[in-house]
């Protein structure tokens, strides 16, 4: 709980920028790979590289934040759970003078406990951090799906006062293409 408060905003931060660049990178590439020939033709492929590996650049240095950012945890909490419990083992053989015998079946089990808690442990918050570096995406789409219900309503109510007559042909008229 206390690394996700922690990382909370960067992993937020980072899914943001991340969500941005997505649709710029394929932006470039189609860019530049639909006018293939211009591209060419006019010396213009060091403009394209340099836009497509800055913007692929991006990506992986908030693909990498993510991943550590979610990672780094577990780490952390070993080695904390290490420390605890060589203390404990410390404070109760020097200072209630206990055995050590008396105490390594205790402390055994508490190891075992750790060792089995904390993936568990480390799975519920790489989750939670994931679903933090992701969730502007979440909200663009549901502005997106809100947006077409909303459109999609409107025309259907458009559609339902206007029907269309059908003759034997179709005609256009007024037409013009570039």
């Amino acid at each position: 709980i206390f690394f996700y408060f922690l990382f909370k905003k960067k992993l937020r931060k980072s899914g943001d920028e991340f969500t941005k660049l997505y649709p710029l990178y394929y932006k470039t590439l189609s860019d530049g790979f639909s006018s293939i020939k211009d591209t060419i033709l006019f010396d213009k492929k060091t403009f394209f590289t340099k836009n497509f590996f800055y913007i692929l650049s991006e990506m992986k240095k908030n693909s990498i934040l993510q991943s550590f950012l979610t990672q780094i945890p577990r780490g952390i909490v070993e080695i904390i759970f290490l420390f605890l419990i060589i203390f404990f083992l410390n404070l109760l053989v020097t200072k209630f003078e206990y055995s050590f015998i008396e105490i390594s079946s205790l402390m055994g089990f508490y190891v075992i406990v750790c060792i089995k808690a904390i993936p568990a442990l480390q799975k519920l918050y790489r989750n939670f951090s994931i679903i933090k570096a992701n969730e502007s995406a979440f909200e663009n789409l549901e502005t997106d799906l809100l947006e077409a219900k909303k459109f999609s309503e409107t025309n259907l109510s458009k559609n339902e006062n206007h029907k269309i007559e059908l003759k034997n042909k179709i005609e256009f008229k007024n037409l013009s293409f570039n």
